[in-house]
């Protein structure tokens, strides 16, 4: 869920995609790419919910997205197998 509650946000392991659904009237947004096999097991939000950290697990990256437009940034990698992650103020 975004910190403000007004979207879900499905990730798609096997697609590598993540999808943005409304929560109040269940509406998907395109879903973002963010690698494709690269299994994404969860993404993490920042408290404001201006961006995003999506994991790619099995390329040992994170890709930032920036979640009022939808569009990814280039994945940053971080090492093997990533599966949680934590954005502070």
């Amino acid at each position: 869920m975004s910190p403000s509650g007004r979207a879900a946000y499905v990730v798609n392991t096997i697609s590598g995609t993540v999808t943005p659904v409304a929560a109040g009237t269940g509406a998907r947004r395109a879903a973002i790419p963010v690698g494709l096999y690269d299994y994404p097991p969860a993404m993490a939000f920042a408290p404001d919910g201006s961006s995003a950290l999506v994991l790619d697990t099995y390329a040992g990256q994170v890709t930032p997205v920036d979640p009022a437009t939808g569009k990814p940034a280039a994945p940053v990698t971080v090492g093997n197998y990533p599966v949680a992650a934590v954005i502070t103020s």
